[in-house]
């Protein structure tokens, strides 16, 4: 997946994400929850990777699809970047 950061953590709830921290890419998943002012987020469990708490705070930044950012970002009224 090549993704666009997204910051409004609290409308990914069921969709896959990369994770990324200080630009480098961690790991991809899919977000079980995440706090109303989108702070911090859970990703599930996959494979061999953990259920795993992330904080924007300590530099994590979640990348969705252009075709995710649309879907997510349609009823909140956001625009996809240029």
């Amino acid at each position: 997946m090549s993704g666009t950061i997204f910051d409004e953590w609290c409308l990914l709830r069921g969709t896959n994400v990369e994770l990324w921290h200080e630009g480098c890419k961690v790991r991809e998943g899919c977000v079980e929850t995440a706090s109303h002012d989108s702070s911090m987020a859970w990703l599930t469990a996959d494979g061999n990777d953990p259920r795993m708490l992330i904080e924007k705070a300590r530099g994590h930044e979640l990348k969705i699809s252009r075709e995710q950012w649309l879907l997510r970002t349609q009823a909140a009224g956001l625009k996809y970047p240029a």
